[in-house]
């Protein structure tokens, strides 16, 4: 993010929007993530968070993996982890038990994505009520 920029720098210029820019771009796997995921206070902060934009029927943080550390080999890793579990089930299901259709593993949520649910559920309220006005006029 800032090349060259030494973070003990920063601390004592308090230069803090910096800073905390710098931290929140740390990778993933760092002791940074690490030591946050073990702090049961943060934790519990971030539940009443998320209680509390239920609570305001706000909508929640997107399924599935970042963008962030999304990459094309995870990508093919993703794939070949589906293929694996599939052909599992289909040697199960072949030798004569009983195996569900595994689920495929999550992938990145996109604005894209939502907003063509958001239209798709649009255009559903819209049929719904053409076709049939007695029962949902007064959704309007």
């Amino acid at each position: 993010m800032y090349p060259g920029t030494d973070p003990y720098t920063l601390w004592r210029t308090r230069a803090w929007r910096k800073l905390l820019n710098l931290i929140d771009h740390l990778p993933q796997n760092t002791w940074y993530h690490a030591a946050v995921s073990m702090d049961v206070e943060h934790a519990m902060m971030v539940l009443e968070a998320q209680e509390r934009a239920e609570r305001l029927g706000q909508p929640g943080p997107p399924k599935g993996p970042g963008l962030q550390t999304w990459s094309p080999e995870v990508a093919e890793l993703v794939g070949l982890r589906d293929d694996v579990r599939n052909q599992t089930a289909v040697i199960v299901k072949s030798n004569g038990g009983n195996a569900r259709e595994p689920k495929p593993l999550p992938r990145p949520a996109t604005a894209n994505e939502t907003a063509r649910l958001r239209k798709r559920m649009r255009d559903h309220d819209i049929l719904r009520r053409r076709m049939l006005p007695h029962l949902y006029a007064d959704d309007e």
